[in-house]
């Protein structure tokens, strides 16, 4: 599970009114048995935090003492028609509660990559076709010439077939020899057109870290930014969810 798959748990907590009573009246434990539903949340109910088919047994067998059962649902936890709501779930857990949603814009952005790159790819074999065939029919007479000539022709047609091909900088050469042992890999011309230089660099940094010495991992790491966003986009994200947090409880608490 990576960082940003915790559940949040707001350090300000303890300055709320709620979160005051709680623990004046309970203390630690009732502080942990706040901690609990929230675990209960994340691995039963993490889209809405609806504990659906929950009975009050079911809720009670969570905590250690009815006092607490009864402090968590005085204030945490609601009943209603087919089980049980934590409340404001999805304002205090964004993350899970927006997961499915991010999951298939991801998909959506990947699968247009995905066209994108294979119309890219279909261009630069008919420009590579369409210089292979110009540069073959040029050599026909040159054949007849001197070696040198034919030299000549022959590192002009290379340099254009070179230049159609993905540039890979010096950087990622040397983090791909690092990692794997060689300066190219079947799979970076596509890593590098999908997630760009920067975000390749920084999954084969954590490839050597880890001495995991396969492409594979490399791959498992871009996979996972794709899906779930790359780690400087989450932290955007989980700023902007924290920000807007703390301006409700504010306003909250001035309504109170």
């Amino acid at each position: 599970m990576s960082f940003s798959e915790h559940l949040r748990f707001d350090p300000n907590f303890l300055q709320t009114r709620k979160g005051r009573s709680l623990y004046k009246r309970h203390g630690e434990a009732g502080i942990g048995a706040f901690m609990i539903l929230l675990c209960t949340g994340v691995a039963d109910a993490p889209d809405d935090g609806f504990l659906k088919d929950y009975t009050e047994q079911d809720v009670k067998d969570l905590f250690s003492s009815d006092e607490l059962y009864n402090a968590i649902i005085d204030t945490f936890l609601i009943k209603v028609e087919g089980g049980y709501q934590i409340h404001e779930w999805k304002l205090h857990q964004p993350y899970f509660a927006q997961k499915k949603e991010r999951i298939a814009n991801a998909s959506k952005g990947g699968k247009a990559s995905a066209r994108k790159r294979a119309a890219q790819r279909e261009a630069d074999q008919e420009q590579a076709d369409s210089l292979t065939g110009s540069s073959t029919d040029s050599q026909l007479p040159v054949q007849r010439n001197s070696n040198s000539n034919s030299n000549s022709n022959s590192n002009i047609n290379t340099n254009s077939n070179t230049n159609t091909n993905c540039v890979i900088s010096q950087n990622i050469q040397n983090l791909l020899f690092k990692a794997f042992g060689t300066t190219h890999n079947g799979r970076t011309e596509d890593w590098l057109s999908v997630h760009g230089e920067d975000h390749v660099a920084d999954a084969l940094k954590i490839t050597i870290d880890k001495k995991a010495k396969s492409p594979n991992y490399t791959q498992s790491i871009l996979d996972s930014w794709l899906k779930e966003g790359y780690p400087e986009d989450r932290e955007k994200q989980e700023a902007d969810d924290y920000n807007e947090y703390v301006k409700m409880i504010a306003e909250r608490d001035s309504d109170d």
